[in-house]
This record gives structure tokens, C-alpha cells and sequence, in this order.
């Protein structure tokens, strides 16, 4: 599985804040967040298969080894490339090069996750974890990019999650599937853990149930119709 990666607006947080000192704004420049980065890192310990291509504007003004030298050691050993850069400036143009890069690396039927702070630049059921470009990676991210990982890995292997299944997605990335008595109590009084994401399979869909009924009462969300906060 690969995960192409934003950098700007997901690592790198847009400050809100005008900087009027262009020194303490140049020393600041290009710094990962670094409570961003240890989520993110987080979560992709806990999936040793996934591969991590940069996507970001970043690889037009940095080296692949620049880069990666920002990621702990464990990480920056599993981010294998770059995406190419498109041709024509197009709408969905980074899911073009996203496409281009499974192409040419012989890929597409593997499965891919986008992490990005631009909704725009992809259509509509992209597996794609948006971003706040304010808050960068945080908590929700990580669990939003655990829960798709988990699902997309369902997707293909029918086995993991069968029917009526459920899984806990702790805030680490941690996936643990409930026994059926607990599955069966959660569903049964609406109980949720507030630091923990909880998935539900029915009818060969995954959803994320959410602790605030909808408004024809259901709590159950397609996952690959969660919003970012």
C-alpha cells in the first residue's frame, strides 16, 4: 500500500499569525511540525507494508534526501520516491500525478491512500485524508488515515472485517477488533470511547460511528465520506 504525502498545509502548518521579522520567518520556513509529525509517524508505524511517495510542491524545491533527512530514520527508509510532475495544470491535477506515478511504476492495482490539505485536487471517493492547514496532521488526521488504511485493507481481503464485525482504532494507530458480546453491547447502548475511532461493517461497507446521531437518526457514516474538522 502507498500513502502519497502533502507536505505544506499537513506537516507544515499555515500560521495565522503575520511574522513581521524575515529572519525568525526564514529560520522558521520548511520546519515540520513536529507534533504533526510524530502522528503521522505514528500511524505508519503500525502498518510496516506501507510505502510513503511524496506528492508535495516540496519535491520541485528539495532533493528526496533533503526530505526524507526531516522523518525519523525508520521513516524516511520507507518513503521510495516522488510523484512525477504533471504535464498540463488540470483540475484533480496532483490525483493525475498520482496516477502517473502507479503507472509507471507498474502499481496500479496496488492500494493508495492521498494525505493532503486540498480537497480540490482530487475527485469525489479519492481515499484521501484532508487536512487543516492550520492545525496540520493532528489526532483526527491519524485516525481518519488508521480507519481508511484499515478499510481499504478490508476492501481487499474480505476476511479481516466480515459482516457485523467491529474494530477499534485507538489514537496511535492501534487496530484491535472487538469480541462479538462487546460488539454487541456498543452497537446495543450507543456507547463510544470520545479517544478512539470505531469502525462497522455492513453489507460490504465500512463506516465510522459516530457519536452524534444524524438527522434521520443513523449513526453510521461512510467512511470515505468523512469531512475533515
Amino acid at each position: 500500500m502507498y500513502v502519497f504525502l502533502d507536505i505544506d498545509g499537513v506537516l507544515v502548518k499555515e500560521d495565522l499569525t503575520p511574522i513581521e521579522d524575515i529572519a525568525l520567518l526564514e529560520a522558521d520556513y520548511g520546519k515540520f511540525d513536529p507534533i504533526c509529525l510524530q502522528e503521522f509517524e505514528n500511524v505508519i508505524r503500525q502498518h510496516p507494508e506501507i510505502k510513503i511517495v511524496i506528492s508535495s510542491a516540496w519535491r520541485e524545491a528539495f532533493s528526496l534526501k533533503e526530505i526524507k533527512s526531516r522523518f525519523s530514520n525508520d521513516i524516511a527508509a520507507r518513503i521510495i520516491g516522488v510523484t512525477p510532475l504533471a504535464r498540463f495544470v488540470r483540475k484533480f491535477f496532483r490525483h493525475q500525478e498520482i496516477l502517473d506515478y502507479l503507472k509507471k511504476n507498474n502499481a496500479t492495482e496496488e492500494l493508495w491512500i492521498a494525505v493532503d490539505d486540498f480537497a480540490e485536487h482530487f475527485p469525489p471517493g479519492t481515499p484521501l485524508v484532508v487536512t487543516n492547514r492550520y492545525r496540520g496532521f493532528d489526532r483526527s488526521s491519524a485516525q481518519k488515515l488508521a480507519a481508511l488504511i484499515v478499510d481499504a485493507q478490508t476492501q481487499s481481503n474480505q476476511e479481516i472485517l466480515p459482516d457485523n464485525a467491529v474494530l477499534i482504532v485507538s489514537p496511535n494507530g492501534t487496530v484491535k477488533r472487538l469480541a462479538t458480546e462487546i460488539t454487541a453491547k456498543i452497537l446495543a447502548e450507543s456507547k463510544l470511547l470520545t479517544t478512539e475511532i470505531i469502525l462497522f461493517r455492513k453489507q460490504g461497507k465500512i463506516y465510522y460511528l459516530s457519536n452524534k446521531p444524524r438527522s434521520d437518526g443513523s449513526r453510521l457514516l461512510d467512511i470515505l465520506n468523512l469531512k475533515p474538522n
